[in-house]
């Protein structure tokens, strides 16, 4: 046991730095936690169910369709729709669905908890469990039913399991927990990827030497065997899933770094990138052995800026970069934070309340990129349920429904299906996308008029569902349906709805 009074910076190790464990500090995990549960449960049945409707979908098929559909085209997040189709016996409504990404984001506060204590102290560890815990961007998809908050989750363990791994290469429970860890991040989101290589590419030649070629070998070849189904439906079954992700622009650059920062504005960026500088200059001081605490940064460092900018590089390309890919680095940007405001604050009186006044400036900042989300989701209006209520309500035996864009069925099958039951079973007959050819959902090729004058031809009256705005391809599209139509049909009535998503239903009636 080392001496007390010697001076911290002399030490390599010491038991109230990096033992994660006391009275005091799982009380205050535990407030920061509850706080972070109140943000995240907070308005959680506001917004309508977008994409999100894809995952109950896909989550309650019958189990030969449910792998036939994820080899297809909807692989990518198979771990999520594994485990949200086990939650659904639980209930299927916006706030259940969505509650169990919330537990995986709160799990996610304890976790970077544990990695910031055990490799960097206590208070490291605490004050990254409160930046993660207030953090914008993670509390907004801790509440979206898709697989963001659970990839993150499973890469904080991944790192932190690869970190102790390479601590000690022969332990087999690490390096087994390890691989298989890292296997169900891959079956989480394909983007896992990119945070695997950076665990690797932040080793120097003395840690490569270290653990050895054949070590090296064995451990990424367990990792590339047990996702290989998840890389081979990457290269081989790409069918368009990112299309809809939009062109990367400086404009788009710097909105999607904004969100990334917490969606505080350019002070909180400017925040970040000090609390940065402040923990590479902390760790890179010349006062003693330091090499595995600067392996530990450097580990942190390749994982918030390898996916940054692999993103970039690939947007050039094909268009990735935006905000829900980069949740996955948002866990290093607060424990890089935590290092830095620790780091600080081991500098006499005045630095500690340095220290102290910065990590209350990020919180604050934090606390009104919080503001500005909360504020989105209360003013934003449900127009998915509204048109759904309206069609249910205006609607007669043998109506049909004809969506374009496709996927807004998505939308209206969860919708309906969520009203009594006399509602839903004179819900009108879906005439596009055809169900047969589609029946998850996936976007079928644009009809042609012959296809369009054969959907609806059998009907007395059709309800045509279209968004209020879409690109120049989709308005062009547009216009040949609705003129298709009309060659048979009277236009009855036309509503449109504004709130999150703006939709224009109209209703046909056949000409006598």
């Amino acid at each position: 046991m080392p001496d007390p009074a010697t001076p911290k910076r002399k030490r390599k190790l010491s038991p109230d730095d990096y033992t994660p464990v006391s009275k005091p500090s799982l009380l205050t995990l535990g407030a920061i936690i509850t706080i972070g549960a109140l943000l995240r449960f907070y308005q959680l049945e506001s917004r309508g169910m977008y994409d999100e409707a894809s995952s109950w979908i896909y989550a309650q098929m019958p189990w030969l369709s449910f792998w036939k559909v994820m080899w297809g085209s909807q692989g990518n997040m198979v771990l999520y729709y594994l485990l949200l189709g086990w939650w659904l016996y639980l209930g299927d409504s916006e706030w259940t669905m969505r509650s169990l990404s919330v537990l995986f984001g709160l799990a996610t506060i304890p976790a970077v908890y544990l990695m910031g204590s055990r490799f960097f102290g206590r208070q490291a560890g605490l004050i990254a469990g409160a930046l993660l815990a207030v953090h914008a961007l993670h509390i907004q998809l801790s509440q979206h039913a898709r697989s963001y908050a659970l990839l993150t989750l499973l890469l904080v363990v991944s790192t932190y399991l690869f970190a102790r791994w390479v601590e000690s290469p022969h332990h087999k429970g690490l390096w087994w927990g390890y691989v298989a860890v890292s296997a169900l991040a891959h079956y989480s989101h394909s983007l896992a990827v990119l945070v695997l290589a950076a665990q690797w590419l932040s080793l120097g030649t003395a840690l490569l030497r270290r653990l050895g070629i054949p070590m090296i070998a064995q451990t990424v070849g367990a990792v590339a065997l047990a996702s290989a189904p998840m890389t081979a439906f990457s290269l081989f079954q790409y069918k368009g899933q990112v299309d809809w992700v939009q062109p990367l622009t400086f404009k788009r650059f710097l909105a999607v770094l904004s969100g990334f920062a917490g969606n505080g504005g350019g002070a909180l960026m400017v925040v970040w990138l000090a609390l940065i500088a402040i923990a590479l200059w902390h760790v890179n001081r010349s006062d003693g052995n330091r090499a595995e605490e600067k392996w530990r940064v450097r580990l942190l460092l390749c994982w918030l800026l390898v996916p940054i900018a692999a993103l970039i590089l690939i947007s050039l390309f094909k268009p990735l970069f935006i905000g829900r890919f980069l949740l996955m680095s948002v866990p290093a940007l607060v424990l890089l934070a935590g290092v830095g405001i620790q780091g600080l604050s081991r500098h006499g009186l005045r630095s500690r309340w340095a220290a102290a006044l910065v990590l209350l400036v990020a919180l604050g900042l934090s606390g009104y990129g919080d503001y500005k989300h909360i504020q989105r989701t209360h003013s934003g209006y449900n127009s998915f349920r509204a048109w759904t209520q309206h069609i249910l309500t205006h609607q007669q035996p043998g109506d049909a429904a004809f969506f374009f864009p496709p996927a807004a069925h998505k939308q209206f099958n969860y919708y309906s299906n969520r009203e009594p039951s006399d509602r839903r079973t004179l819900r009108p007959t879906t005439v596009f996308p055809p169900f047969f050819k589609s029946p998850t959902g996936d976007p079928p090729p644009d009809p042609t008029k012959e296809e369009v004058r054969a959907a609806v031809h059998a009907y007395e009256r059709v309800w045509l569902i279209s968004r209020a705005k879409s690109d120049r391809e989709q308005s062009r599209m547009l216009q040949i349906i609705r003129s298709t139509i009309e060659e048979e049909f009277a236009l009855e009535r036309e509503d449109k709805f504004t709130g999150e998503s703006n939709f224009v239903v109209i209703l046909y009636a056949k000409r006598r």
